[in-house]
């Protein structure tokens, strides 16, 4: 998966929110990639996952 972005914004308790925005990606790599972040003990939790299609340059 390849990542076009990512925008950080701070929270309570030495936490952080990451939005992270990927260039075009198969549905499956991105639940393998999804897989992988929720495994990772630094990843409380992720909260959405939103697909934008549309024009792709």
């Amino acid at each position: 998966v390849s990542i076009a972005q990512v925008l950080q914004k701070t929270s309570q308790h030495d936490r952080a929110e990451l939005i992270l925005i990927t260039h075009l990606v198969k549905e499956k790599d991105m639940q393998d990639a999804l897989a992988v972040l929720n495994g990772m003990s630094i990843v409380d939790e992720i909260n959405n996952v939103v697909r934008l299609e549309g024009n792709h340059r």
